[in-house]
């Protein structure tokens, strides 16, 4: 068996927030995970050892449950999310920070 010696370009818990968010399964995920490292659908097969049929199958169901046509709208459908979790924890952050400046001065 390979051994993908990438990094992930998200770190576990942004990983964690993806998967609850977007409602991914555990194996959704595993495939999302590989497709970002750039893996083509024989090396996710291999990886995960499963057929590269399944592994379509897999990328087909994401694609319907996002209504995307292939793997790209894919990754920038993920990265997308990812950006806007993190723009909701910014402001989330940024409210807070506010809140305790106004309360400081008061």
């Amino acid at each position: 068996m390979a051994v993908t010696t990438q990094k992930s370009f998200l770190s576990d818990q942004e990983w964690v927030q993806v998967r609850r968010t977007l409602g991914l399964s555990p194996r959704q995920a595993e495939i999302v995970r590989h497709l970002l490292l750039g893996e083509s659908d024989k090396q996710i097969a291999k990886e995960l050892r499963i057929s590269i049929p399944t592994v379509r199958t897999h990328l087909g169901r994401l694609f319907q449950k996002f209504e995307l046509n292939d793997r790209v709208e894919l990754i920038l459908h993920i990265f997308g999310h990812v950006r806007e979790n993190d723009a909701r924890t910014l402001d989330a952050e940024h409210m807070a920070f506010r809140s305790e400046t106004i309360e400081a001065d008061a």
